[in-house]
């Protein structure tokens, strides 16, 4: 996931890593909501409606966490519900909206992150397999690093923090301060975004400095892979491949492959608004979805199909098909952000700047297959369906060519001896074809019996 990097009043949310049915919206506060089907237990009274279907229940809200700038879910089971805040003035606070009874959860509360000198907070990011580090990026001072590397786990030492910093800072427990980041990155340039980078090993790390895409491996911090672009507001690594990337600036999305990172694979064409997020689907291949400033409609890519060409390589023409989606819901229908649900396919909660929610299910394009028998099949994401006509005597009128096919493999008309029987084989109910072979039989006998008369008088 990718978010623009700018100054944000209208309201964002993020879906919880370890329950289906949970969801933090964040602008001035955060509010935690569960989700639930309409009617349920879950969904009780005074419920926000998000569809004909689901609603949602207010769980929680924090208001002790000013000037929010953004937030990241710790990506572990325990503690619950901690949440990282990254805020204007650099810092970056841990807090919860859950009461966790664990001892690590309560020492956890409150811990701040505090950088050598105040500056902006612009993204945050949770090393997926090494819980304790958490990673943020800040905005440009002087020759100071900008993106730092915290280990929650670490403990405040005394002699870090002058006693004036402390005092301005407002921080009656020192204990819960912490100042020496466990990694410092990324000198004299601001930090827009950053994402852990899920390859060979836990310690790489992608950040959209000032003017590059800069790959850190922490297992040597001196050296970096780089490369000069602005498409670095945002960035979001592909969950299906890893070695996928996209990045954004302005209106231009561009594609990495990171096997050959000099230039973009290919960029997607170039929208009329800022984008001020853009997420791939977690349960769907290749589904990118980005958003614009001021926008009614989520777009959607589909990157599924592979460049036939070798990667990077000129005559590689990657398919893309581009739809947009509407969902609706909030002032004017205008969209604030979104979230892919994690789990469930193909679906999305929107959230609008007067934090009106919607839910919806973005379908796939059907792809239809009609059998010679017949028998209809189509596709929609990982469901295969097939429509057959129902074998039950008496449930519908059958097709005419389901019919046909019935009697040819009966050998309907095949019975010279006792003509009458053909009806036998058409089914048997068919009241027309029962007289009409009946008539036939007659027809034939009365002809017989005239045709061997005529014979015996002759003879």
């Amino acid at each position: 996931m990718a978010i623009n990097s700018e100054w944000r009043f209208s309201p964002d949310i993020l879906w919880s890593p370890h329950h289906a049915d949970r969801f933090v919206i964040y602008d001035s506060e955060l509010s935690l909501y569960r989700i639930g089907a309409v009617g349920t237990s879950e969904a009780k009274a005074g419920s926000l409606p998000l569809s004909e279907k689901t609603a949602a229940t207010l769980l929680a809200i924090n208001s002790d966490t000013p000037y929010m700038k953004c937030v990241a879910w710790y990506p572990k089971h325990e503690p619950e519900c901690l949440l990282a805040v990254g805020q204007a003035n650099g810092r970056v606070v841990l807090t919860s909206l859950g009461q966790s009874h664990n001892s690590k959860c309560k020492d956890l509360m409150g811990k701040e992150f505090v950088p050598k000198h105040a500056r902006q907070c612009n993204t945050l990011a949770w090393n997926p397999v090494d819980s304790n580090w958490l990673a943020a990026g800040l905005d440009k001072h002087r020759a100071d690093f900008s993106v730092l590397i915290w280990d929650i786990s670490s403990k405040y030492s005394p002699e870090a923090v002058p006693a004036e910093k402390l005092r301005l800072s407002g921080d009656t427990d020192s204990g819960t301060v912490v100042t020496k980041p466990l990694y410092e990155l990324g000198q004299n340039d601001a930090c827009l975004s950053l994402c852990w980078l899920p390859r060979d090993h836990p310690k790489l790390l992608l950040a959209g400095m000032h003017r590059n895409l800069a790959i850190f491996d922490l297992r040597n911090t001196s050296q970096k892979t780089f490369v000069n672009t602005k498409a670095v507001q945002g960035v979001a690594v592909d969950p299906h491949f890893p070695e996928r990337v996209a990045s954004f600036f302005e209106g231009q999305v561009a594609i990495w492959d990171l096997r050959r990172f000099e230039k973009p694979a290919f960029t997607l064409p170039e929208q009329t608004k800022p984008l001020t997020k853009v997420a791939w689907c977690p349960t769907r291949t290749g589904l990118l979805a980005t958003l614009t400033r001021d926008a009614n409609v989520v777009r959607l890519y589909d990157m599924q199909h592979a460049p036939t060409g070798p990667v990077g390589s000129d005559e590689s023409e990657p398919t893309v098909i581009e739809r947009g989606v509407q969902p609706g819901g909030g002032a004017d229908g205008v969209i604030s952000s979104f979230a892919w649900h994690p789990s469930a396919q193909n679906r999305m909660v929107v959230v609008a700047p007067n934090r009106a929610m919607s839910d919806f299910t973005v379908f796939e394009r059907i792809s239809l297959a009609w059998s010679s028998t017949t028998d209809l099949v189509w596709a929609c994401g990982r469901h295969l369906y097939e429509c057959a006509e129902d074998a039950r005597d008496g449930v519908a009128e059958k097709d005419i060519a389901t019919k046909m096919r019935e009697r040819a493999q009966s050998r309907y008309g095949h019975d010279t001896v006792q003509v009458w029987r053909n009806h036998l084989l058409a089914g048997g109910n068919d009241p027309q074809i029962r007289s009409l072979w009946y008539t036939l039989h007659y027809i034939l006998y009365f002809l017989l019996n005239i045709v061997t008369g005529s014979m015996w008088m002759f003879s």
